[in-house]
């Protein structure tokens, strides 16, 4: 009989001891799976958790160190940064896709909106075509406003990969169906009105937005919903910009600003200086440096923004580097643009600055060169430490912030059904080795 009662605690503890084994992973997976992804967004911080949060993302297509240089020694001078190198945190951003060191706008933009790497010419979905959730998207789950807003089409790569999920960057039709049936975003400015039909359009406006397709409708419009398509295809260069017709960037970021505040919850905004990149192509450093210059003044007003307000997280990057621009020398004066003068005398200067600095190209195609990144109003305790990010720590970051490492529905559902399986294999482990047990003791008797 007392054999017998230590051959049952013997099984007992036999037992306890297969659960815990089974388990402990459990207690793994939930603690790290579930806290924001990694140690840079983990020990993130905001000012109140209590406020609505709102982030600002502004996006350089095509924007490299040296673009950004170019366009401070036009502006600024030699010796004086611009407001957005002032912010308090610097860091290099890898850039790197999925099938390819040199990424296009489409991975590069996907990394950025979902925190997944996938193949160059892909939208929002994983290199095996599946779906990925994009900030914007999960922003809408928190209940806050959206906007984004571009100098390209409102169909390219990169506000695509926002609001949209396609195969290929190149199936505009697609793209413009997903964000006339499927996208319930509040601001949405830039150009592209050839990429939607006449019926699209009123459709448009049959689901609520103000069509709006000129300067003065963008100054006058108070809606909450707003599509704004200023041009055919990519809005016109600053160098040949009606200023009168096309709002530039630094306006429309002014307005989305003023309508998505309004929103009590927070909202997220991106904006895209589009046409950075198209310089780049180019290899002009003309238009490079006036589009960074604009895109400089449009990151100003919302520097202006953030600071008059808490729980704002401002996030300026690149999502690639173009051109392999490279300054080479000057002879540059300190004579610069300034509000003393007027217009045409500021522009008659930086194109003379322009003139007087030398530049090289290596290519008329993006490089893999290390990106710009600026952060302000959050304390990046994560990254203090840290010189050089992959892009897919943008997401994170903002997932963190938005979310306040919390739980969502969708993670308690997970663990749910992860708890479900330990359960199971826990009680099916018990039963397999009672059983066996029970054999060799009916055997010995």
């Amino acid at each position: 009989m007392v054999i017998l009662r230590k051959k049952k605690l013997k099984l007992f503890f036999k037992i306890l001891f297969f659960i815990l084994i089974l388990i402990y992973p459990s207690f793994l997976f939930i603690s790290f799976e579930f806290k924001p992804q990694k140690e840079i967004s983990k020990n993130l911080k905001s000012s109140s958790s209590t406020a609505a949060k709102s982030i600002i993302l502004m996006i350089g297509d095509g924007l490299g160190f040296e673009h950004l240089k170019l366009a401070r020694w036009v502006e600024m001078g030699k010796n004086n940064p611009f407001l957005v190198e002032k912010l308090p945190f610097h860091l290099d951003v890898t850039t790197y896709s999925a099938d390819n060191l040199i990424t296009d706008s489409a991975a590069a933009a996907t990394a950025i909106a979902t925190g997944n790497k996938t193949n160059n010419g892909m939208i929002a979905v994983s290199p095996l075509f599946k779906p990925l959730e994009t900030i914007l998207e999960i922003s809408r789950q928190y209940a806050r406003s959206t906007g984004i807003i571009t100098t390209t089409s409102v169909t390219h790569a990169t506000p695509a990969a926002f609001i949209t999920h396609v195969k290929s960057r190149s199936n505009i039709t697609e793209i413009s169906r997903q964000i006339i049936e499927n996208s319930s975003i509040n601001i949405l400015l830039g150009g592209g009105k050839d990429h939607f039909s006449a019926s699209q359009l009123i459709q448009l406006e049959a689901n609520g937005y103000n069509l709006i397709e000129n300067r003065s409708e963008l100054i006058k419009a108070n809606s909450s919903n707003i599509i704004g398509l200023f041009a055919p295809t990519q809005l016109p260069y600053e160098i040949s910009r009606d200023e009168e017709v096309i709002p530039s960037l630094s306006e429309m970021t002014t307005k989305a600003l003023e309508i998505l505040s309004q929103d009590p919850e927070g909202f997220f905004l991106m904006v895209e200086g589009g046409l950075i990149d198209h310089g780049g192509h180019a290899n002009n450093k003309t238009n490079v440096a006036l589009e960074t210059i604009e895109f400089s003044k449009a990151v100003n007003n919302a520097i202006s923004f953030s600071k008059s307000r808490n729980n704002v997280l401002l996030i300026v990057t690149a999502d690639h580097e173009t051109g392999g621009l490279r300054i080479l020398n000057d002879t540059l004066n300190n004579v610069i643009p300034s509000s003393n003068k007027t217009p045409e005398e500021n522009r008659v200067i930086r194109f003379e600055r322009i003139n007087n600095i030398s530049v090289s190209w290596t290519t008329t195609y993006h490089t893999n060169l290390d990106v710009p990144f600026f952060g302000y109003r959050i304390d990046f305790y994560g990254l203090n430490n840290l010189s050089v990010i992959d892009n897919t720590e943008i997401f994170n970051i903002m997932k963190a912030f938005i979310s306040d490492g919390s739980i969502n529905d969708s993670d308690f559902a997970h663990i749910i059904l992860i708890g479900v399986g330990i359960t199971g294999f826990s009680i099916a482990g018990i039963v397999i080795l009672y059983s066996i047990k029970n054999k060799k003791i009916q055997k010995k008797k």
